[in-house]
């Protein structure tokens, strides 16, 4: 079932992708702005959103906020706490680890909503011109 709905999600926030790249090519902006804000408030592309942050090397690290949605039970509350309405970033986490040489280097966590928003929006900045070459 849940394979099921990623691939439909995926293929509508393709299918989306491929009007606004459409739409960049014809030089319609208020097509592409329309576009991007029925892209952005998906619900097809939030579940991708939600779903991109924990697929990488990087989704035990928490943020400032010490969440990480490990389970399938909270990345779908996460799912229904999405806003895209008013939306302020929280603070970065910042770690310093050692380098040679007595230097430190500074490493910044951003909180999985965080993560998640950044590629809610990657969605509607990322189409395939290529498509429509």
């Amino acid at each position: 079932m849940e394979q099921h709905r990623l691939k439909k999600a995926e293929k509508l926030v393709n299918r989306l992708q491929s009007r606004i790249a459409k739409a960049v090519k014809e030089g319609k902006w208020y097509l592409v702005k329309r576009l991007q804000y029925l892209l952005t408030h998906s619900h097809y592309t939030k579940l991708l959103a939600v779903k991109r942050p924990t697929q990488n090397k990087g989704k035990r690290t928490a943020g400032v906020d010490g969440e990480t949605w490990s389970s399938p039970e909270t990345k779908m509350k996460a799912l229904s706490n999405y806003r895209t309405e008013k939306y302020v970033a929280k603070p970065l986490k910042r770690v310093f680890i050692e380098k040679p040489g007595k230097k430190k280097k500074r490493l910044l966590y951003p909180t999985m909503y965080d993560r998640s928003m950044q590629s809610l929006y990657a969605f509607a900045l990322e189409t395939d011109c290529r498509n429509h070459s």
